[in-house]
């Protein structure tokens, strides 16, 4: 399996994996060769440092995008634990496992200074360590396909990314505070070496030690503990299988019918408000879209909290704007997550206004209350009200440009995704690459923002309130043009525009003059690039083509 998947893309993902694997497993031997007393507490907190790879690194890459699924094993006569034990195996024979098992030799090299006893012991407890971590991994990705089936677990899982991804982008924060520790130092608190031996991570290095002081109870418990938690590991392995292959997942929940009092209920009986309750109703039934935008929740609100540990408020009143974002950002794919449904869109004539600016509206009422929340809470927290008019001026534009760049996007640009029925629960295999789609959002929103700042900047100066307010107003032109850029030019009467040339953008190519179910139609649900890179050539595209015939 492992030599039919080298592919050209995924071959050179594994030699890029293999070499750094290979040089911060060299890395973490030389950690074993220093000082005993110092290379203990370090090699500790390496080996947790491995641990959290083995548990987020798989669901970064996609999961089981590359591997042997159970799925493939259903028509297999095996119980769920054979097939447990089987798939583990299989994992073991990957260049990840091999790369983890070089930088677990450490432990004997730190073992074999301290004597030959506790060298035995470090080859004993390699293997069990190295199957924790796989098993570890297993069970991760498992269980977020599992907490992925509900709206709650969706917002849940977002979080540790969303942290993870905010921790990364605001690097530099991090290390002014990890500057002004200790650690660098070498003056660890005195709890942080025993929470590393705590955690399963650190079970080896305290059998190690214990061995090395002659308290073989100590270590022999440590051997016992790690041993019984790999079975335990593979048995709770062999449930979740079990569970996944026989589609145990619960009833599903029941969901009331809208009361005329609540929002949906007073919707207007329109094509516009048919399509707003559509979306309202599907931005909490679809776990994808939940996902994407707690994860935007989340890291604006990790994002602007994250210099408060070196004391900075600065960044607090820019929470809302983030969140704006990176929700419109993230849900540049409208149209892609609707799948084959979208059909149902394509095949219906003159809906085009109203299902462009029905998504746009449900996007402003799920995200822009919690976007106003944040800005003023942050700025009333930050306690400078000199703020007011650059973080309100800031975040109209932003609110704005996100709602009509997240619907040209995903018409223009769309990312292949699967059928929500097809879909294997985890959103790094699911979702596509939306790194373009963000800083093209990041990029455009600055653009818009530059007028905007311009002129609370001259009122500031100059101080001036009236103008220095005056930018508020001045977002919303801005946010005309990109509105008008989403909705406008497919979906104006004018004989230059034609309605189909939106439809065969979302579709991502020219339809056929019969139809897109006659044989002349060259539409494949497989592709995923759109028909025109600019609004002019594809109306010129359409050549007055009317579909559906009259």
């Amino acid at each position: 399996m492992l030599r039919n998947s080298m592919t050209a893309g995924h071959a050179a993902e594994m030699t890029l994996g293999a070499v750094l694997g290979l040089l911060t497993a060299s890395g973490t031997i030389m950690v074993a060769v220093n000082d005993a007393a110092i290379s203990a507490d370090v090699l500790a907190a390496v080996f947790a440092g491995w641990a959290l790879g083995w548990v987020l690194g798989p669901l970064f890459a996609g999961g089981e995008k590359n591997d042997l699924r159970p799925e493939h094993l259903t028509r297999v006569p095996m119980t769920s634990r054979t097939m447990a034990s089987g798939l583990f195996g299989v994992s073991l024979f990957s260049i990840g496992a091999a790369v983890t098992l070089l930088a677990l030799l450490a432990l004997v090299v730190f073992g074999a200074r301290l004597g030959p006893g506790p060298a035995l012991v470090a080859v004993v407890t390699v293997p069990a360590m190295l199957a924790t971590l796989v098993l570890c991994s297993r069970i991760t990705v498992a269980l977020v396909g599992e907490t992925m089936r509900s709206r709650l677990g969706a917002a849940m899982i977002a979080m540790p990314w969303a942290v993870i991804v905010a921790c990364a982008s605001n690097i530099g924060i991090l290390l002014v505070v990890l500057g002004q520790s200790q650690l660098l130092r070498g003056g660890w608190p005195a709890w942080l070496p025993i929470t590393l031996r705590v955690l399963p991570s650190g079970w080896g290095i305290a059998a190690v030690e214990a061995s090395s002081r002659s308290d073989w109870l100590v270590a022999g418990g440590a051997l016992v503990a790690l041993i019984a938690l790999v079975g335990g590991l593979l048995a709770l392995w062999s449930r979740l299988l079990h569970r996944r292959i026989t589609g145990a997942l619960g009833a599903p929940a029941v969901r009331p019918k809208a009361s005329t009092r609540s929002l949906l209920g007073r919707l207007p009986s329109t094509r516009l408000g048919a399509v707003i309750g559509k979306e309202l109703r599907t931005w909490p039934r679809d776990m994808l879209r939940t996902y994407f935008w707690f994860f935007a929740l989340w890291f604006s609100i990790a994002y602007t909290a994250l210099p408060l540990l070196a004391g900075v408020t600065a960044y607090l009143p820019w929470a809302g704007i983030a969140l704006v974002v990176i929700a419109a950002a993230c849900s540049a794919n409208l149209y892609s997550a609707d799948g084959s449904a979208l059909w149902l869109t394509l095949m219906t004539p003159g809906v085009e206004r109203a299902d462009v600016r029905g998504r746009q509206t449900a996007w402003l009422l799920v995200t822009v209350p919690v976007a106003v929340a944040l800005t003023v809470i942050g700025v009333l927290i930050n306690g400078q009200s000199r703020l007011w008019p650059w973080t309100l001026g800031i975040l109209a534009s932003s609110i704005g440009t996100g709602a009509g760049l997240l619907a040209l996007l995903s018409v223009m640009v769309p990312i292949r995704m699967p059928d929500a029925h097809r879909r294997s629960a985890n959103p790094a295999t699911d979702s596509g690459n939306l790194t373009g789609l963000v800083w093209t959002m990041i990029g455009a929103s600055v653009a818009a923002a530059l007028p905007v700042a311009a002129l609370v900047l001259v009122g500031t100066l100059r101080d001036d309130p009236l103008l220095r307010w005056s930018g508020l107003p001045s977002a919303w032109p801005s946010a005309d043009c990109a509105c008008g850029c989403s909705g406008g030019w497919p979906t104006a009467g004018s004989r230059r525009t034609d309605p189909n040339c939106w439809r065969s953008c979302v579709a991502g190519t020219r339809t056929s003059a019969r139809g897109p179910g006659s044989p002349r139609s060259s539409w494949s649900s497989r592709q995923a690039g759109p028909v025109c890179a600019s609004p002019p050539a594809c109306v010129s595209a359409a050549g007055g083509f009317r579909w559906p015939p009259a």
